[in-house]
């Protein structure tokens, strides 16, 4: 229960500064909140053979590739389940637009909100990302 890595800073710099020169040991999941949300840090996390779950900003530019299927009977919090590749020209820019990644669109019942989850760890079910 001892962090593998400690970023210490004052207290007026983001967290995510200094995030972009780490990198983790190969097959690391890294689980990250909205506000980490950088596609710099996701292809870094894809170029090091990590896994990354974040949730995906409302006003982020994908295309859906395929609409996976849902089973009628599992997990009805589950909305959809989706291979997307991102699309604006930032994603572009940095070269994360290249690699197909994951999105769970997943009802919170408690907060009666939907989130919709990011992953570029494309074989897991909805349910694991979720």
């Amino acid at each position: 229960m001892v962090p593998q890595v400690v970023n210490i800073s004052e207290a007026k710099v983001h967290d995510r500064h200094g995030l972009g020169q780490l990198i983790f040991s190969k097959d690391t999941i890294i689980v990250e909140d909205r506000a980490y949300f950088y596609f710099s840090l996701m292809l870094n996390s894809i170029n090091a053979e990590n896994v990354f779950v974040t949730r995906i900003k409302s006003n982020t530019k994908y295309q859906t590739i395929e609409e996976l299927g849902l089973p009628d009977i599992i997990d009805q919090n589950i909305l959809k389940d989706e291979i997307i590749q991102l699309t604006s020209n930032k994603a572009i820019e940095t070269g994360v637009s290249e690699h197909k990644l994951k999105l769970a669109h997943v009802y919170k019942e408690d907060e009666n909100k939907i989130i919709v989850i990011i992953t570029n760890q494309l074989d897991w079910e909805y349910n694991t990302i979720a």
